[in-house]
């Protein structure tokens, strides 16, 4: 799983697998949808999502939330998820010699 993504089915379902993950995920949809009622229509509204090396766990939360969001407005609005470091060389942990 180390060099694929969360936009891989198995590592995605992995993610999501994790205790507490889907709790804390549909909480942030919660509040998101909340935030974005508050600001005035054509305003942005961001969130990000991070985590050690930018390509499984944020990536699966970032999309989930933004699933969840995106079917509570009913497609009406626009939701737009960027993945920042996907592309970036996997993180590899090195002991001191």
């Amino acid at each position: 799983m180390r060099y694929r993504t969360g936009l891989d089915d198995d590592v995605y379902a992995h993610v999501l697998k994790t205790p507490g993950a889907l709790t804390l995920i549909n909480r942030t949809a919660v509040q998101l949808r909340a935030l974005a009622d508050e600001v005035p229509v054509g305003r942005l509204v961001r969130l990000t999502v991070a985590c050690q090396g930018g390509r499984h766990r944020s990536v699966a939360a970032a999309e989930t939330v933004g699933r969840l969001v995106w079917e509570a407005w009913g497609g009406a609005y626009g939701v737009d998820i960027e993945h920042h470091h996907i592309d970036h060389p996997v993180l590899t942990s090195s002991t001191p010699a």
